[in-house]
């Protein structure tokens, strides 16, 4: 920011939308302040005005929301400010336009050309100063999130339009300006990632807000006019931090506190050979056979997978597990002798699942000799909470999720056990490293670590010295394509829980919401369920060389009453590294593969990249997790290094981006879990009306699907995933989640068969198991 640039006190009032943070991340570098973030139904207006009164803002912004600004509960606080005109300089986006409007008498109503969601228009203005430095016409492209609009024939004569949609699709009002009043609108998203001079528009209402406080105007030089969304490369903090404020402990009592020591040791390069059947093996003879089993598996090197990490139940003294089962209750069990479960107890949390994982993942770090000694390892999980938490977890994060709470007749909301001894394979060298936790100061449990580490390092090359007995396809090329469809389809009398004709009922539920600008994008989902499991450990197996992927993950919580989970999901949700960094990597837009006919596949690739729908969908998203890492990172370090790229999967093609940002310092590692959880590539966006939607059309709870898998590590990192392309095996019934982004340029039969291509690697897995008739080791 330009030091001679005053910054503004601007208050952001948030109409529950998922782009929100975005506004926030641009007016915090731009106005070299960040806006106090309200929403509109925090305050009452009498408050609000005394706080206007006494000056206490300069400014205020308007944030796009859904629904429309005729219903009270959509708008709230926004058309008090509005109606009263409220001498402050405004700027309403989207919604606040449309209020801006409606307030003054304009008429609002469905957009002529019908909605417009992540679609991109070309925009002419009329030379007002909210445009200053930025051209008028086909150079100027915005990005446009609306289904309703203001016709300029209804705006009375105190409203004045000045910029406009270029033809074709419309002509409609992109922006309003008061005669008197200090007030602007803009029906796009200057927030937006792929919208062209959308900080140089905030960059001139700042300067507007100024002249109409007779403070200075600042001309930003030419040259520093930004025509995209503001962002700088995240750097990642040093590791570990000298400073104890660095990471703090927040509002955890020092005597919950427990310091954690580190033990560890590799094998070199080639240790572990490469081939497909490596890792399974080590797997199955060390730690498979144990209870609360788990693999986090990067199945494939060459899409973001390369370290996999293993262990089991047979862990230490600090070993134990935890499942959420909803309505606060959280069951506990702690490690007896050889690792084994001896005691499992049931409390009430007082504060719900996130309050009590964000203490107990801030009172359990490593000392810092331990911090230090390890920093030189290549990879960030050093042991801790691994496991998955589910998608109706997003009940505790915040009103109008819409979603089922009960978890009777279904897995847990969340199993995890706590790793505290694993061992961690590079997959792309044959590197193994086995690593143990214990209490730092407790010299036996220090002793008892070492122990654990060098024998199953001597147990890894013991393993590895066996023959190769692996016959199914090797892993590392994700991109290789897998026929997707044994002939004939198999139906193996999976039963969809929403049969053909309600799912498509529900699409169109969905395309009148959007319509009516409820939602931009709603990702719909149905499960395909079976009773008559397989044995889950041979289908895991069997999935993994049909469909490697390289965030996929083997749990097996069934020893206690928990699910089995099959997982070979191709997207990460979120990671977070030691330094700070955070990437999510959404995937959206989806294409089918034809490993028989190349001219076909890539006919079918490029035929993704080149549609309209797909890419309006993955931008949505796209904007949505800018927003959720936005709301705890530092303001102009989100970034999108990545947008819409092709990657060719074993059964699909799909459009992946990744989105960056650096976290606070005062962000704790499940406040950046509760800022984007559930992932928005599973919801579509605005989230919580999208979810609320989307809770009352499902007819029945998500469970493991669309949450996510990972790990959380003691020293501040965490990696997961979404949990997509997974069975989850829970006592004899086997449960497949599939669904897709459903937009305005949706079809309901093409929905539906995308939902089946999705769930369709997973039917084979299942169909070749059956067909070995293989039982339960």
């Amino acid at each position: 920011m330009d030091p001679a640039i005053n910054p503004l006190r601007t208050l952001l009032i948030d109409n529950y939308d998922s782009y929100t943070y975005n506004l926030y991340q641009g007016i915090a570098e731009v106005y070299g302040a960040p806006p106090k973030v309200i929403r509109n139904d925090e305050v009452e207006w009498p408050e609000l005005r005394r706080d206007l009164e006494r000056g206490l803002y300069q400014a205020v912004v308007l944030s796009p929301g859904p629904g429309t600004p005729a219903r009270p509960s959509d708008i709230g606080v926004s058309m008090h400010l509005l109606r009263e005109r409220t001498p402050i300089p405004v700027l309403g986006v989207c919604l606040g336009m449309q209020a801006l409007a409606l307030a003054f008498g304009a008429e609002v109503r469905h957009a002529a050309c019908g909605p417009m969601h992540g679609r991109l228009s070309g925009v002419r203005h009329s030379g007002h100063a909210l445009f200053h430095g930025i051209p008028s016409g086909p150079k100027w492209q915005v990005v446009r999130y609306h289904s309703l609009e203001v016709p300029q024939a209804s705006l009375p004569a105190c409203l004045h339009a000045t910029a406009w949609a270029l033809a074709p699709p419309d002509e409609a009002v992109m922006a309003i300006s008061h005669a008197t009043l200090p007030y602007h609108g803009v029906q796009f998203h200057p927030e937006s990632v792929a919208t062209r001079w959308g900080p140089a528009l905030l960059r001139n209402f700042l300067t507007l807000a100024h002249e109409f406080h007779g403070a200075p105007a600042h001309t930003l030089p030419e040259g520093l006019l930004p025509q995209g969304p503001p962002g700088t490369a995240p750097i990642p903090r040093p590791y570990p931090c000298t400073d104890d404020s660095c990471g703090p402990v927040l509002g955890t009592p020092l005597s919950a506190r427990i310091d954690l020591g580190l033990v560890h040791a590799r094998l070199g390069k080639g240790a572990l050979p490469s081939s497909l059947g490596a890792a399974p093996r080590v797997f199955e003879r060390l730690f498979r056979p144990a209870p609360h089993a788990w693999w986090l598996d990067s199945a494939v090197t060459d899409r973001g997978g390369r370290w996999s990490f293993m262990g089991s139940g047979k862990g230490g003294a600090l070993w134990r597990t935890a499942s959420y089962l909803g309505d606060g209750v959280l069951e506990e069990g702690l490690s007896g002798e050889g690792g084994a479960s001896a005691s499992t107890t049931t409390h009430r949390l007082p504060g719900g699942f996130w309050d009590w994982l964000d203490e107990d993942v801030q009172a359990r770090r490593l000392c810092p000799a331990a911090a230090t000694a390890a920093a030189d390892l290549p990879f960030d999980f050093w042991g801790g909470w691994v496991g998955y938490i589910g998608y109706e977890l997003g009940t505790e994060l915040g009103p109008g999720a819409g979603l089922a709470a009960d978890v009777a007749g279904n897995p847990p909301h969340a199993s995890l056990v706590w790793a505290d001894r694993l061992l961690a394979l590079d997959c792309a060298t044959g590197e193994v490293y086995a690593l143990a936790c214990h209490i730092q100061g407790d010299g036996r449990a220090a002793d008892e670590a070492q122990a654990w580490v060098a024998g199953m390092l001597e147990a890894v090359q013991a393993v590895a010295g066996e023959p190769d007995g692996e016959t199914t396809p090797g892993a590392g090329a994700a991109g290789a394509p897998q026929d997707p469809v044994p002939s004939p389809d198999p139906v193996l009398d999976f039963q969809p829980r929403e049969r053909h004709e309600r799912y498509l009922d529900n699409i169109r539920a969905c395309l009148q919401a959007m319509h009516d600008g409820e939602s931009y994008e709603l990702c719909l989902t149905t499960q395909l369920t079976r009773q008559g499991a397989p044995p889950a450990w041979p289908l895991y197996r069997t999935l993994r060389a049909l469909n490697p992927a390289p965030y996929a993950a083997w749990l097996d919580f069934g020893a206690h009453g928990g699910p089995q989970i099959c997982c070979s999901s191709p997207e990460r949700f979120l990671r977070g590294d030691r330094g700070g960094v955070l990437e999510a990597k959404p995937i959206k837009g989806t294409a089918p593969r034809h490993p028989k006919d190349p001219v076909a596949d890539a006919a079918s690739a490029a035929e993704l990249e080149a549609s309209d729908k797909e890419r309006a969908e993955n931008l949505m998203i796209v904007d949505l997790l800018r927003n959720d890492l936005g709301r705890v990172c530092v303001p102009g370090s989100v970034q999108v290094p990545s947008l819409m790229a092709l990657e060719s999967f074993a059964t699909v093609h799909q459009l992946v981006s990744t989105v960056t940002g650096l976290r606070r310092e005062t962000a704790s590692v499940v406040d950046c879990l509760r800022a984007s959880f559930p992932g928005g590539s599973m919801t579509g966006a605005p989230k919580l009306r999208s979810m609320d939607i989307l809770g009352r059309l499902e007819a029945g709870p998500r469970g493991v699907y669309s949450g996510s898998l990972g790990y959380i590590s003691t020293n501040g990192a965490f990696d997961l995933n979404i949990v997509i392309r997974t069975a989850v095996v829970w006592g004899d019934r086997i449960s497949i989640g599939a669904g897709g982004a459903i937009t305005v340029q949706s079809g309901p039969e093409a929905e539906w068969e995308e939902m089946l291509l999705k769930a369709r690697v997973l039917r084979r897995a299942v169909a070749s198991v059956d067909a070995l008739g293989v039982v339960a080791a």
